[in-house]
């Protein structure tokens, strides 16, 4: 920690570095451990500049299923005392650590070379055998004074378990190495679970004024109309050590999905940089009920939930194809997308959606 807070300083950089020094700080990574939770709970920092692949939004900006698979980095980093050992016991094939549940909401923006900083720790570990974890990721973008904007905050609950049978898991107490880890990043007391008061940049966006409901699905258990479904060939490549489908792979069938339907319907706004308008997603979650394989042919469907002046929520379902045509459940999930232009300095404006769009929507729910 005391040798990268000494790289970081730029004084020192430029004495022994030179007049190109922002370019070392540029690419230089990080971890730390700090006692800064909200409950007096050690957290694990991790920052990392941003590259070109992630931003692959219309505006150049760094595109929401990103924040998952970032958030799978860090989480592994913060076991990095004890990830070797989770390693060889993963790579058995009978034991796991899956994911229950992920909720996240995006509050700013970044780009290529910004510095992103995730802060992780452990906020509650509950279950009498001690098999579940509920876990919080503070996304900061770093700017150049060295203060914050936050980018994303998210909440996920995960499960160590024994695997029965491809696929076919239950929860199991923490083997004792890992319980003696968990125990040190513990909450030390009790206080609310709540992010530190630093600039939102897009939280304006998720009540702006004069944004009116339009429509609402009915609560019952079908969320209707559906608007669009796409089937996903699995592989290997959505897998990982634990052998089970990749939770961040949801959210990036999500975007898929979503992307698809509306070039469907206004290809020509997807052919510049997004001048004429597009969608940042603003929230998001998964609830998983049982696990995917690789392999497996997945059917993700879209319905709409809710639709507004300016913005509109997705009901996401995701199914296992049978051989014998019949689906099985095995997650559902939720989107809220709000439609923006940019002014002249590159800030998001809400605006309301474009016709073809808004008659694609009203065509389904008449239908």
């Amino acid at each position: 920690s005391l040798i990268v807070d000494k790289l970081l300083d730029d004084d020192f950089i430029q004495e022994k570095v030179g007049p190109g020094y922002n370019d070392l700080v540029s690419i230089k990574s990080y971890e730390n451990v700090e006692q800064v939770g909200p409950q007096g709970q050690s957290v694990f920092i991790h920052r990392f500049p941003v590259t070109f692949k992630p931003n692959a939004q219309l505006s150049r900006k760094v595109y929401f299923s990103n924040y998952f698979f970032w958030l799978g980095e860090a989480r592994e980093m913060g076991l990095w005392p004890v990830l070797g050992k989770i390693g060889e016991q993963f790579a058995t094939g009978k034991w796991g650590l899956v994911t229950n549940k992920t909720e996240m909401k995006i509050l700013g923006e970044a780009a290529a070379q910004d510095q992103v900083e995730i802060r992780v720790w452990v906020n509650g570990n509950h279950e009498k055998a001690n098999s579940v974890l509920d876990l919080t990721f503070d996304y900061r973008k770093v700017l150049h004074d060295r203060t914050y904007e936050r980018l994303a905050w998210c909440e996920q609950q995960v499960t160590w378990v024994k695997i029965l049978d491809h696929g076919i898991v239950e929860a199991e107490a923490y083997p004792e190495y890992y319980w003696n880890f968990v125990k040190t990043m513990l909450p030390k007391y009790d206080a609310p679970n709540a992010p530190d008061p630093i600039p939102e940049p897009l939280a304006f966006l998720l009540n702006p004024e004069g944004d009116i409901e339009q429509y609402r699905a009915s609560a019952k258990p079908v969320i209707e109309p559906l608007l669009f479904e796409r089937i996903i060939e699995t592989s290997l490549d959505n897998s990982n050590t634990v052998g089970n489908i990749y939770f961040a792979n949801y959210y990036a069938w999500q975007g898929q999905v979503r992307d698809l339907y509306f070039y469907m319907i206004i290809p020509e706004y997807f052919r510049g940089v997004g001048e004429k308008g597009e969608l940042l997603c603003l929230q998001t979650q998964v609830q998983h009920l049982r696990e995917a394989m690789p392999f497996d042919t997945i059917v993700v469907s879209m319905a709409l939930k809710q639709l507004t002046t300016y913005s509109v929520t997705f009901h996401f379902e995701y199914f296992r194809q049978e051989v014998d045509g019949s689906r099985t459940k095995l997650a559902f999930g939720e989107q809220q997308n709000v439609w923006v232009l940019r002014d002249e300095k590159g800030k998001p404006v809400p605006s309301a959606f474009p016709k073809p769009v808004i008659e694609k929507f009203e065509s389904a729910i008449r239908g």
